[in-house]
């Protein structure tokens, strides 16, 4: 959009009141707005007393608008939420009109929430070296069309390959189509025994379509998992997990 853009760090809900927001544009002359505000309610943020968010610098190209700025993870303001390690719930919204003055601000036309890992990531330089012999195998659920809900439990049955002699699991790393990033929230792979006729059967997990023997296979043992703001999860050695299948 070239219009206003908003961005909110949420407490733990991802609701707009009790957040920590900031609106943002860039004006018709080409000059960037930058304005940090809190939300008591689910209407116009209040305009902070204090400006603790930085800007930068802000420019619009090819209909999009980007916004650089900055602020120290503990801004010691009763307004401002602080930054903390683990998952940051983040909220967002923007409308298409840029505001008519600083405090004539239109409702937003879109608007969502987002989970994100903001800190802990570990540098790739830090990131050990896989062996030479290391071998990899995709779990793919196969094309699948969702229902129109807002939330979606998707189970498929996924065959393992063959191995002669037990292998260990060094590492982990989510697979989402390009372009379906903001539908997948998490992912868990689970420790099934099944018929080799439900391999890459897939349905809702708990819908008539789901087979008996593939519907109780989220009661087995866990073998990795991830959810939105993971990263690619790198296992030491004193931690692999091991497996073997027939």
């Amino acid at each position: 959009t070239t219009g206003w853009i908003g961005f909110g760090i949420s407490p733990y809900t991802g609701q707009m009141p009790g957040s920590d927001v900031v609106i943002a544009w860039v004006d018709d002359e080409g000059k960037a707005h930058l304005q940090d505000r809190y939300a008591e309610s689910r209407s116009l943020p209040s305009l902070d007393a204090s400006q603790d968010y930085t800007l930068i610098s802000g420019h619009e190209k090819d209909g999009m608008t980007t916004i650089t700025f900055r602020r120290k993870f503990n801004t010691g303001d009763a307004n401002d939420l602080t930054l903390e390690t683990g998952t940051t719930r983040l909220i967002w919204a923007y409308n298409h009109q840029d505001p008519s003055s600083t405090t004539n601000i239109p409702m937003h036309q879109k608007m969502g929430t987002r989970s994100l890992n903001l800190f802990e990531r570990m540098a790739e330089k830090d990131k050990p070296e896989l062996p030479a012999d290391t071998l990899t195998h995709d779990c793919i659920v196969p094309n699948a069309t969702l229902p129109a809900k807002k939330t979606v439990y998707w189970c498929v049955g996924l065959k393992l390959p063959k191995l002669s002699e037990p292998h260990h699991i060094v590492k982990l790393a989510p697979i989402v189509t390009k372009g379906n990033e903001g539908r997948v929230h998490h992912m868990i792979l689970y420790e099934c025994d099944t018929d080799v006729k439900w391999h890459d059967y897939g349905a809702e997990c708990d819908s008539k379509n789901m087979p008996t023997n593939l519907r109780y296979c989220r009661g087995g043992t866990i073998v990795a998992g991830w959810a939105v703001g993971g990263e690619i999860g790198i296992i030491v050695a004193t931690m692999m997990i091991s497996f073997y299948s027939q």
